[in-house]
């Protein structure tokens, strides 16, 4: 479960923070799995980590010019990434974020 203007909210306080990084939605993947959704997100960043990739967004075809973010979509993103950051926010104004790095 998304809306337009939280993901736009995001979307942007990544751009702004973060700049131009590879960004993926796990829950294209499974669904909106509510408050558990925090959880499968990070372990599905650890096994991205793990793997040396990052996943895809499933059923991504138009950018959103709201989101001005770099959205992986088609194939995972090979590459090595060496951090990931699970992102959760909600409607309410409660937000979560996790930053993992993996080992050398």
């Amino acid at each position: 479960m998304s809306t337009v203007d939280m993901d736009s909210v995001e979307a942007r306080a990544i751009a702004a923070e973060l700049g131009d990084v590879p960004v993926t939605a796990p829950k294209s993947s499974f669904g909106h799995l509510g408050a558990g959704g925090g959880a499968v997100e990070l372990a599905a960043s650890i096994l991205g980590l793990e793997a040396g990739l990052v996943s895809h967004t499933l059923n991504y075809e138009t950018p959103d010019p709201l989101c001005p973010v770099r959205v992986v979509h088609g194939e995972p993103m090979a590459g090595r990434p060496r951090t990931a950051i699970a992102v959760n926010l909600c409607s309410t104004g409660q937000a979560a974020a996790v930053a993992i790095a993996a080992e050398d």
